[in-house]
């Protein structure tokens, strides 16, 4: 039966790794990655564990409701007159960081909703890398929101996913 099936929006083969570092369950995932591809589980495979060298591959909304569920940092997505950006928010509602001005085309936002979230994915798993025990530090107030203060491993890492990714 034909039909339009909408397409699924993968998170990174980088993101992919992020997550599994910070705990992600690979069950909740029907994706993963082996061998740098983009593989789906077979329907009698759901309870397969994945090996060291396989990620878990949720969609980018699996992700974003994970950190917001397991980490307690909501990822909301805005729309402004030259794109998309995100914003993260812990879920009680203290503000951390936006990234109005940090995005790729001329008005400093991302072309697409699917950009604008992956790389607000990115930049809250590059914030929890930062934590040690959650995050309860969230960094010193400045006009712009949170300044995290990066250390250099989170810029590199940063930079080297941002590079990398979709």
């Amino acid at each position: 039966m034909g039909g339009n099936r909408m397409n699924e929006d993968y998170v990174s083969l980088e993101v992919a790794k992020l997550l599994k570092e910070k705990g992600f369950d690979s069950h909740c995932s029907t994706h993963f990655y082996k061998n740098n591809k983009l593989e789906c589980y077979m329907e009698d495979r759901k309870k397969y564990w994945l090996q060291k060298d396989e990620y878990a591959a949720p969609t980018l909304y699996m992700a974003q409701k994970w950190l917001r569920e397991e980490k307690d940092i909501h990822i909301m997505i805005d729309v402004c007159a030259s794109g998309y950006y995100a914003v993260l928010w812990k879920t009680n509602g203290t503000f951390i960081k936006t990234m109005a001005d940090k995005g790729p085309n001329d008005g400093g936002v991302w072309d697409s909703y699917k950009e604008a979230l992956q790389t607000g994915i990115l930049e809250t798993l590059a914030f929890l890398y930062g934590q040690k025990g959650g995050c309860a530090d969230i960094g010193t107030f400045s006009p712009n929101g949170y300044d995290l203060r990066y250390t250099e491993k989170q810029n590199h890492l940063l930079e080297t996913i941002i590079g990398n990714s979709d």
